[in-house]
C-alpha cells in the first residue's frame, strides 16, 4: 500500500496540529498544548517526509554516477546499503 502523497503540511488548530496532505487528507493529529518540542516534532515529521523522495532520487543518482565512473569504496557501499534499507517495505 502506498502512503499519502507528499507534500504534507501542518494545519494548526487550538491545542493540536493536524498533519495533512495538500489535498487536505488528514494524516495524523498531534496534540501539543504549549509544548514547543511537540511543535518541533510535527515540523520535523513533515520536513522528513517531504524530503524523502528527493533524497532517495539524489542518492540513486550519486550511486549511478559513481558506478559509471568506476568509483568504488566503502562510502558508496554504505550508500547502496542505506538506499536498500530506505526502499524496503
Amino acid at each position: 500500500m502506498e502512503h499519502t502523497k507528499t507534500p504534507w503540511k501542518i494545519s494548526n488548530e487550538i491545542g493540536k496540529a493536524l498533519i495533512e496532505s495538500d489535498d487536505l487528507e488528514p494524516i495524523c493529529d498531534m496534540f501539543w498544548n504549549t509544548n514547543e518540542m511537540s511543535r518541533a516534532n510535527a515540523a520535523f515529521i513533515v520536513k522528513a517526509c517531504n524530503m524523502h523522495g528527493k533524497l532517495i532520487a539524489m542518492l540513486k543518482r550519486l550511486i549511478m554516477e559513481a558506478n559509471q565512473s568506476g568509483i568504488t569504496n566503502e562510502t558508496f557501499d554504505d550508500a547502496e546499503s542505506i538506499l536498500d534499507e530506505a526502499e524496503a517495505e
